[in-house]
């Protein structure tokens, strides 16, 4: 159970719990700078690292140049991952130009900038129920698009600000 790693995380029992999947999870999560002892252990949060957020071409994330940014997309990482309640797999996170590029890309891709995930469905999963569960927690991980990939089994999430307040959501 993550719940004993994750209060040692934020550092006691969380005043409101969210009722999705681990108790542990809070908006006060969400505030809470990265850890520059958890940083140099190579985590963001406790379920995800700096090697996952990498490039998939080996550049590093730029943490330095945009600790908020990983901070934001690891806390709403880690509501995703609460809500399913097993490890998911993190197939594309920051790209470079070039990188992005060569996958076929947006030319305005919120990889470029560090604030977005591309998510491997979970083993046993389907699609639309694993894309599902990510629009419930959208709210409270303050996602701004999901995009599902039936094709590729991946569902991209990011953190766009939200036109009139709803939540982007498309089917490639």
């Amino acid at each position: 159970m993550p719940w004993p790693r994750l209060r040692r995380w934020i550092g006691g029992p969380p005043p409101v719990p969210l009722g999705l999947g681990d108790p542990g999870l809070t908006n006060e999560y969400r505030a809470r700078p990265p850890d520059p002892a958890r940083l140099m252990d190579g985590h963001v949060t406790p379920h995800l690292t700096l090697v996952e957020l990498a490039c998939q071409d080996g550049t590093p994330y730029p943490i330095a140049r945009w600790p908020d940014r990983a901070q934001r997309i690891g806390a709403g990482f880690e509501h995703v991952r609460a809500a399913i309640g097993r490890p998911i797999g993190i197939r594309s996170a920051f790209r470079t130009e070039a990188h992005n590029r060569s996958v076929g890309g947006a030319r305005r891709s919120f990889h470029l900038v560090g604030l977005a995930l591309d998510l491997a469905v979970p083993d046993g999963w389907l699609l639309d129920v694993f894309a599902g569960v990510i629009h419930r927690v959208a709210d409270v991980a303050t996602i701004g698009a999901v995009f599902t990939y039936p094709t590729g089994g991946f569902v991209h999430i990011d953190w766009r600000a939200r036109a009139g307040g709803r939540l982007l959501t498309r089917e490639y």
